[in-house]
């Protein structure tokens, strides 16, 4: 099993998501299967999006709106986390930006929540 690394890296400084061999025994500050590292103003931002009540963010880049999954607990949730963490003004790694890619091909859905929010 290959474990998934990706980062963000902002005007505000870098935040990394490592992911667990095993996160089922892990304890502390799990997200997503996987850890947190970096700086931690960013750190805490990441945590702050993904534990907060809205159930989307705008990617300035490529300039859509993020749906969030039910938990809030999958990679495309924490690399859009970092997306809107980092307000757009930074680089997402190339293995993060193919993570929020395959979450975006799902398509658009227009509907009462709002046209253009992509799940």
């Amino acid at each position: 099993m290959t474990l998934t690394t990706f980062t963000y890296r902002g005007d505000d400084g870098v935040v990394a998501f490592t992911e667990l061999e095993r996160p089922a025994g892990a304890s502390g500050d799990v997200v997503a299967g996987g850890i947190l590292g970096g700086d931690t103003e960013m750190i805490q931002r990441v945590r702050a999006v993904l534990a907060g009540t809205a159930d989307h963010v705008v990617v300035v880049e490529p300039n859509v709106a993020y749906r969030f999954s039910a938990g809030r607990d999958t990679l495309a949730d924490v690399a859009a986390a970092m997306m809107a963490a980092g307000n757009g003004r930074g680089e997402l790694s190339e293995r993060g930006w193919q993570i929020l890619d395959t979450a975006l091909d799902g398509g658009r859905v227009d509907d009462d929540a709002g046209a253009g929010v992509v799940y």
